[in-house]
């Protein structure tokens, strides 16, 4: 993303019919994005679809300080991608994933990112 100026992005609430279009916006949020605050709630069918194209381009991304991901169907095969990938961003200091139904088997992989005392989840 060019505009350095830009911190914050909300997309909640927003529907896609491919997904194509959503990844072409999720690969934009890598190491040459200014955001900050990214809020992807309620996407709609499923972000779950995206959500590795997400983690690759945060694997990078030294911006980024919050992630909102709240009320999604996450699905674990791209959840456990996802959080494999974000492992080396050390600019996250907060994930939220409520109201997603998420088990333990899910978390037990984002509880690892806690072990860096500047994360919140």
């Amino acid at each position: 993303m060019k505009n350095k100026n830009l911190h914050t992005i909300e997309i909640s609430g927003c529907r896609t019919d491919y997904a194509e279009n959503l990844e072409f916006f999720l690969q934009k949020i890598d190491k040459s994005s200014a955001i900050r605050y990214l809020v992807l709630d309620n996407i709609q069918p499923d972000l779950s679809v995206s959500l590795e194209v997400l983690g690759e381009a945060l694997s990078n991304n030294t911006a980024l300080e919050v992630l909102i991901m709240r009320e999604n169907r996450l699905k674990w095969i791209p959840y456990a991608a996802f959080f494999e990938s974000i492992k080396t961003n050390t600019s996250i200091k907060k994930i939220n994933v409520s109201k997603t139904e998420l088990n333990d088997r899910v978390l037990e992989p984002l509880c690892s990112l806690l072990r860096n005392p500047g994360v919140a989840l």
